[in-house]
């Protein structure tokens, strides 16, 4: 829930894709395409958050390709209080049409700090094809 002192703002624009066929070995050649995106900014006092939303298609020689890249961040530090905690989540599916081979990635990262400390911290990620196919981390 935002409180009465939230900014959020939006933000949408269009961006080239290209992955190279060399970086991303399961592609029939370089993908090159354009994608929308959508940023949205939550901010508080104590509380940001950051959405970035990737949709957009693209091809590598004959075939389509589906991009989807989804950003969640969120930093939580009340003033109130001595706990701060940090989460982003990504999410990245490169889907190809007719058995393609298809790309994705998954990442969780989360830490909690309190009084400066590490406390707990979380690191998961899962990836389903070349590391040259997904986004830079």
């Amino acid at each position: 829930m935002l409180t009465a002192s939230a900014q959020v703002t939006v933000t949408q624009s269009t961006i080239p894709i290209h992955i190279s066929a060399s970086a991303c070995p399961v592609l029939p050649g370089d993908l090159t395409g354009t994608a929308n995106v959508t940023i949205v900014q939550e901010n508080t006092t104590g509380h940001i958050k950051l959405i970035r939303a990737i949709h957009g298609t693209a091809s590598a020689g004959d075939t389509q390709y589906i991009l989807v890249h989804n950003d969640t961040i969120t930093l939580n530090a009340p003033s109130s209080s001595k706990v701060v905690t940090f989460t982003d989540t990504e999410k990245f599916f490169l889907i190809g049409e007719d058995g393609a081979t298809n790309v994705r990635g998954v990442a969780t990262f989360h830490e909690t700090i309190v009084n400066g400390t590490v406390v707990s911290n979380v690191d998961i990620e899962r990836t389903v094809g070349p590391e040259g196919c997904l986004p830079p981390g």
